[in-house]
């Protein structure tokens, strides 16, 4: 990368950032969940949040856990954000969450367990296995376009990643 690519004011902010351009770039969410309708309902909402996502879907806990191995072991970008189901077949939510913890407690991935279940209930063994949020899931749909938005908007937020925004029409 030279001065002249830059410009002045670009190279020397390159040059007080210590050499190395940081770029925005699309948030990295896994979404694991075994009905189509709420896999397709929730691809649907993330193409219309704020922020820009990139979608990476598993139909159970399993397929999750490959996926997170495999992502791991390359050099793509780690997941951001992991959003699961609680009742899948062969690995559920509080233990794919617990598999989380387990072997990625270093990189703090936010994760978000989802059931149709009581929030009561299930929420609390959300969280003793490690799930930063539970969402109770609405038979609304807005309330689950809310819901997601909040999720992925406030995580996003709190990691500090320079995440692209979507433009606006006006």
């Amino acid at each position: 990368m030279t001065k002249k690519l830059l410009g002045t004011r670009c190279w020397a902010a390159f040059l007080l950032a210590g050499g190395r351009l940081k770029m925005a770039r699309e948030a990295e969410v896994l979404f694991v969940e075994d009905s189509e309708c709420y896999a397709h309902l929730f691809e649907i909402i993330v193409g219309q949040i704020e922020y820009k996502c990139r979608l990476d879907k598993a139909v159970n806990g399993a397929e999750a856990i490959r996926k997170l191995k495999e992502r791991f072991e390359s050099e793509d970008t780690f997941y951001d954000v992991v959003i699961t189901d609680l009742h899948m077949n062969f690995i559920n939510g509080i233990e794919l969450t617990k598999y989380i913890r387990s072997l990625y407690a270093n990189m703090n991935i936010p994760i978000v367990v989802m059931s149709s279940q009581d929030a009561s209930e299930v929420g609390m063994l959300a969280h003793d296995a490690g799930a930063n949020r539970f969402i109770q899931k609405p038979a609304h749909i807005d309330e689950l376009f809310q819901a997601i938005t909040n999720v992925i908007s406030d995580f996003i937020v709190k990691i500090g990643h320079d995440i692209e925004r979507r433009k606006v029409d006006n």
